[in-house]
């Protein structure tokens, strides 16, 4: 592939992922054109099947672009009405044309496209696209300059506010009732201190804390300790935490979990994995308990690179039914996550800064899809195997799920 065309593929990669329909028949033809693998194809399909709606697709670009003719393959098939992929094909076209290389595209494109004007096939699907078309000064500054981020919630206002009666799954502030469990490991047996992050626990605290979350574990010394979440502390708090939340009939939880880790797996201060099951399971029967639905929103800041070979994983817990759940994660398979030594995690800073700016009046889909756009302009100069992007899994929670009622 050429450099215009993987350029043009990286920098809008989380447009791409969030319009490219999955099909199983769109990915055999890939396979037919030698594009990807038979075993490529099903890794892919076993993502999605595992309810990974972005993992795939993240996986799938990653290998189009190691192809000479990937492009123009994907463009071709894309234009296929079989595929229903026509925004992507035109928002292709587009920036192919923009980029002065008209000339390379397959015919079926060119007739697709009555003019060189400009094709509003992103615009269409998301309308605050071109405003996220650079870092807003907070995070700029963060880049530039190593400034922190300083979190202040911005509440509703009577011009900035969610639409009336929101929440019609979920009470929230200020009628509703959230608990936040925050777990951040700064040091792990046998690894390199994560310098800077403590910042993340003080920033979501605060980021939680303005929407009105109440913070545990309460006793601050737990919270804020550099080294004794042990795996058999993480466990037992958690399960405190969860009888808490069914004990005041809780309305939304959210749960950050900050460490080492690597592929779907954190690290706890002892060294031991937890995978993220042992996180989310333990909390999805409290809506049976509670008689309503509960809103459930797991963020996980950690690498998630590949196994050590030395380590020998844990006994996963029992399949639970998942459901009224969100999990973001800092990273895609494969690949670390960032952390500047001074301010703290890059994920987390982005997430932390899109939460605060725009959940007085956002609902919470959109505005991850807004911080996926900020952590690509971010990794914009990074070496594509560095670049930040972050995921989430949604299983089930209500696209009507706002911060504010």
């Amino acid at each position: 592939m050429e450099q215009w065309q993987k350029d043009i593929i990286v920098s809008n990669k989380i447009y791409l992922m969030d319009n490219t329909a999955y099909s199983v028949k769109f990915l055999d033809t890939f396979v037919t054109n030698e594009v990807i693998s038979k075993e490529e194809k099903e890794k892919m399909e076993c993502k999605r099947d595992r309810g990974g709606s972005t993992e795939w697709a993240s996986e799938f670009y990653d290998l189009i672009i190691k192809k000479d003719k990937g492009y123009n393959i994907l463009l071709e098939t894309c234009l296929d009405k079989n595929f229903a992929q026509q925004a992507v094909a035109k928002f292709l076209t587009q920036k192919a044309i923009e980029a002065g290389m008209r000339h390379t595209l397959p015919k079926i494109a060119l007739g697709s496209s009555s003019s060189t004007s400009s094709v509003k096939g992103q615009d269409q699907l998301d309308s605050s696209y071109d405003d996220d078309s650079s870092l807003p000064e907070e995070l700029n500054d963060f880049v530039l300059y190593g400034k922190p981020l300083t979190v202040k919630v911005e509440e509703p206002t009577e011009e900035r506010k969610p639409p009336v009666n929101p929440n019609k799954t979920y009470k929230l502030s200020p009628n509703g009732k959230g608990y936040a469990f925050i777990v951040n490991i700064l040091n792990c047996n046998g690894c390199v201190p994560r310098k800077g992050a403590e910042n993340d626990t003080k920033n979501m605290v605060k980021l939680m804390k303005g929407f009105k979350y109440e913070i545990f574990p309460e006793d601050p010394y737990l919270l804020y300790t550099e080294s004794k979440w042990t795996k058999e502390t993480v466990l037992s708090e958690l399960k405190k935490f969860k009888e808490q939340c069914k004990r005041d009939e809780v309305d939304s939880i959210v749960v950050f979990v900050g460490s080492h880790g690597f592929e779907n797996h954190i690290l706890t201060a002892d060294g031991q994995p937890m995978h993220d099951s042992e996180f989310i399971n333990p909390l999805q029967d409290i809506d049976s308990v509670l008689l309503k639905p509960v809103a459930k929103i797991f963020i996980t800041q950690a690498c998630q690179g590949e196994k050590p070979d030395w380590m020998t994983l844990p006994v996963l817990p029992p399949p639970a039914p998942i459901n009224h759940t969100i999990h973001i994660k800092a990273q895609v398979p494969k690949r670390e996550a960032g952390r500047d030594e001074k301010c703290g995690t890059y994920f987390v800073l982005v997430l932390v800064y899109v939460l605060m700016k725009f959940a007085r009046d956002t609902k919470l889909h959109k505005m991850l899809k807004k911080m996926q756009r900020y952590m690509v302009l971010l990794s914009k100069d990074l070496k594509l195997e560095d670049y930040q992007i972050s995921p989430y899994t949604d299983t089930g929670l209500a696209e009507d799920f706002y911060f504010f009622n």
